[in-house]
């Protein structure tokens, strides 16, 4: 049965249905997990119901390049699209298709942002309920953290058993464990923050010094960032668009630098490109980067190089990817902006929205659940 939450006073239920809209062939590959993958079948342009049979789909998903991954209640994990490097996890052949669910092996999956990362360059990581991390997809620049340069096309356990949080990108993963250490393995040494050459690589998982880091993690298109225990927010990598929030064109930052501010609590970074987006404790939302579609939510495009705030104090959660953005407020509405090249935005169009546009006029979408990935959006509605 599905979940169901009864109301006080009312004595009437309500179900938590799962939503995804967005790119469905890319190319061809049915990414959307609607059981189509028909040429020309591009996708669904508002929020499309997605089965879910006895056993509901709960939290965060992870959509890379036309491959998506879902969480199921009872801790099963399950995928869909064109394999590509092994990012199904299924341990089929490159280029098998699935336009429907099929479960990766294994359960006690995690399903919430911070143990659950997918990106648009084919790398997969969960960190299971007993605080193992495992990883799956592309491998070829040791960001699988096995120490080796191989493709894995199912699931296989990183050492350690206290990891709390993992985020990965095209070419790089970065992890916190639960003694407030922060970890980085890969390519493009500059951009690790372990202070490295710019072509060093580290094919399994290197410290970047201190152990105050919290699991408040995200990753970025050549670099990362991560608030410690004291509130205060910390860059590296390169600083293309400003992405360091410095203020000024400063070169690439090898070690992690502090971005103003000492309250910051939670991140939502876009993986493909130079943007991020920063909440406060006071419930404030912020941003700054590459703005050339619109992405940081200020009405214009104008890129920044420190934070600035988008207006309101109700939002409650935010994701990001490829010039997009997603957010749910307190309210439970839901709210997207950016690039709409396919419909992405769930408005039923193609126009690009350069500050907050509210989907539909639901109001019981969950913070938990808002996902983005490289063409594809998802989102648990309570109805």
């Amino acid at each position: 049965m599905p979940i169901q939450q009864m109301f006080l006073g009312l004595g009437a239920a309500k179900d938590l249905n799962r939503y995804i809209w967005g790119l469905n062939d890319h190319p061809n590959s049915g990414g959307l997990g609607l059981n189509t993958a028909n040429p020309g079948d591009m996708g669904r342009s508002s929020p499309t119901l997605l089965t879910a049979g006895d056993v509901p789909w709960v939290g965060h998903s992870c959509s890379g390049d036309g491959v998506t991954a879902m969480v199921r209640e009872d801790g099963t994990l399950w995928s869909w699209g064109r394999q590509t490097h092994g990012t199904l996890g299924t341990n089929q052949a490159t280029n098998t298709m699935f336009s429907s669910p099929v479960q990766v092996p294994g359960t006690t999956w995690s399903s919430t942002y911070n143990k659950f990362s997918g990106n648009t360059g084919h790398t997969f990581g969960n960190i299971k309920t007993d605080g193992t991390l495992w990883m799956w997809g592309r491998g070829s620049e040791g960001q699988l953290g096995l120490n080796n340069d191989n493709d894995r096309s199912s699931p296989v356990q990183i050492p350690g058993t206290n990891w709390v949080t993992i985020r990965a990108t095209y070419q790089r993963t970065w992890g916190v464990k639960s003694d407030g250490t922060l970890w980085a393995w890969g390519t493009q040494g500059e951009s690790l923050g372990i202070n490295l050459p710019e072509n060093a690589k580290r094919s399994s998982p290197t410290q970047i010094p201190g152990t105050t880091w919290t699991s408040n993690l995200s990753a970025g298109k050549n670099g990362g960032a991560c608030i410690r225990t004291d509130g205060t927010l910390w860059m590296w990598g390169a600083n293309d668009n400003g992405i360091l929030g410095q203020n000024s064109p400063s070169p690439h930052k090898k070690s992690p630098v502090q971005v103003p501010g000492t309250t910051w609590a939670s991140l939502g970074q876009d993986p493909a490109r130079d943007i991020i987006f920063a909440f406060k404790t006071d419930g404030t939302l912020w941003s700054w980067g590459q703005n050339t579609h619109g992405t940081l939510g200020h009405n214009n495009r104008t890129t920044l190089s420190s934070p600035k705030q988008i207006p309101g104090t109700t939002w409650a959660s935010v994701r990001a990817c490829n010039y997009r953005a997603m957010a749910v407020k307190t309210d439970g509405t839901l709210w997207t902006w950016g690039s709409n090249t396919y419909g992405n935005l769930g408005h039923n169009n193609k126009i690009k929205y350069s500050s907050p546009v509210q989907v539909g006029s639901a109001t019981g979408w969950q913070a938990s659940s808002n996902s983005v990935g490289k063409e594809i959006l998802s989102a648990t509605l309570e109805e």
